[in-house]
């Protein structure tokens, strides 16, 4: 599995090491993931601020894709919004708490994606 994200690109070979990768953080304690396996379809991606998350699933081209749905409280306003950062933490992007999730579900969700190469049933997803 890769994973190119702000500080270069990993090359994951065992579900294991996943955590570790999406543990990266820059300077600001943030940070973006793409991740696929070998084919261009489908991909995730993951946007990370300290302990959150939120995670977009993209299943064929030309498709607008998925987003991860919070499902536990993890203490943010469900009217209110996260800031993410993307384009090297140039750019901020502001995500609905509806969707922002914790890290370590981020994680569940990468991991079995790493197991299936198809969108993970751990979550509920949004279709866009």
């Amino acid at each position: 599995m890769k994973f190119e994200h702000f500080l270069g690109t990993d090359i994951c070979d065992d579900v294991n090491k996943v955590q570790g990768i999406l543990s990266k953080k820059d300077i600001n304690d943030t940070n973006e993931f793409w991740i696929s396996i070998e084919t261009q379809f489908p991909f995730m991606g993951v946007l990370t601020n300290k302990t959150l998350a939120y995670v977009h699933f993209f299943d064929e081209d030309g498709s607008p894709g998925f987003r991860a749905l919070s499902n536990c409280d993890i203490g943010l306003d469900l009217d209110a919004t996260t800031i993410f950062y993307s384009n090297n933490g140039s750019e901020m992007i502001e995500v609905e708490n509806e969707c922002v999730i914790s890290l370590d579900a981020a994680i569940k969700i990468v991991q079995e994606f790493y197991t299936t190469n198809k969108m993970p049933i751990c979550v509920e997803w949004d279709e866009l």
